[in-house]
């Protein structure tokens, strides 16, 4: 109960800020179950190449970046209020595999994921 509750908050703050892009906003809601350029164009209609320019545009990152930023803070928001494992939290924010998701997360965020619920979770603590 309490892991759809919080899937329900995040979904309404991802909402709030989603892109004014619909492209873009797209794939933020959908971040988990795309997979390539490809999925996104065959869905909305548009090229490949219209794909990579709105994102570019809307975001400064390239698709494959924009993809794994989205991903990634699902995966955070889980990391920091959920006991899922590693690989469950993996699975759930899109990657195939729980050694690409740790490879990854530790290239965009600096550390590995148990060490940024580590070091969330003692924050958190820190601030009561």
């Amino acid at each position: 109960l309490v892991a759809k509750v919080q899937e329900i908050i995040a979904r309404q703050d991802r909402a709030a800020k989603l892109s004014d892009d619909p492209l873009v906003a797209f794939i933020q809601e959908h971040a988990t179950e795309v997979n390539s350029r490809r999925d996104v164009a065959t869905q909305l209609g548009v090229s490949l190449e219209q794909v990579s320019h709105r994102v570019q545009t809307a975001t400064g990152q390239s698709f494959r970046q924009f993809l794994h930023t989205c991903r990634l803070d699902l995966s955070k928001r889980l990391l920091e209020s959920s006991e899922m494992n590693i690989s469950q939290i993996a699975k759930r924010a899109g990657f195939r595999t729980v050694q690409h998701f740790s490879r990854v997360f530790r290239r965009y965020v600096g550390v590995s994921p148990k060490q940024y619920r580590l070091q969330s979770r003692a924050t958190l603590s820190s601030r009561s």
